[in-house]
């Protein structure tokens, strides 16, 4: 934990320097460029990893940064481009999205079964994360 707060502290004191003469949106644009690559390169080394020991969670690990690289890759290209109509209601959307709540899923079920626990034990956890994010959306929306 010391050693992952201290490069927290690294990383934000470096964004923080980096957006003195580039500017704050140029700082974020830079970080997020840099985890659309870092996490499309950890996905395609969890997909190999997968393809060797075929490991459950190393599907999950590829699908889930596979979805996170898609999904900030998507905005990044969004705010290059101006924020089009066409972005924002597109069905191309709803598949980076599906990639990304797969490798969600699969974690979940990899957590399941490392704990014992029976498909019931799913099916809660699945109701309940579904049920608080329409309580959310009712909230806020």
């Amino acid at each position: 934990m010391t050693r992952a707060l201290g490069l927290t502290a690294l990383i934000l004191l470096v964004l923080g320097v980096l957006a003195r003469p580039l500017g704050i949106v140029t700082a974020q644009d830079l970080a997020r460029a840099a985890l659309v690559a870092m996490a499309a390169t950890l996905a395609g080394t969890f997909l190999w990893l997968w393809r060797e020991k075929a490991t459950p969670l190393a599907l999950a690990m590829t699908f889930s940064w596979a979805g996170a690289s898609a999904l900030l890759g998507w905005r990044v290209a969004q705010d290059m481009l101006g924020h089009p109509a066409w972005m924002v209601e597109s069905p191309l959307l709803l598949g980076v999205l599906g990639v990304y709540l797969t490798g969600t899923l699969l974690h979940v079920e990899a957590i399941r079964r490392a704990f014992g626990l029976g498909q019931v034990a799913l099916v809660f956890v699945l109701g309940g994360t579904l049920g608080a994010a329409m309580l959310v959306l009712a909230v806020l929306g």
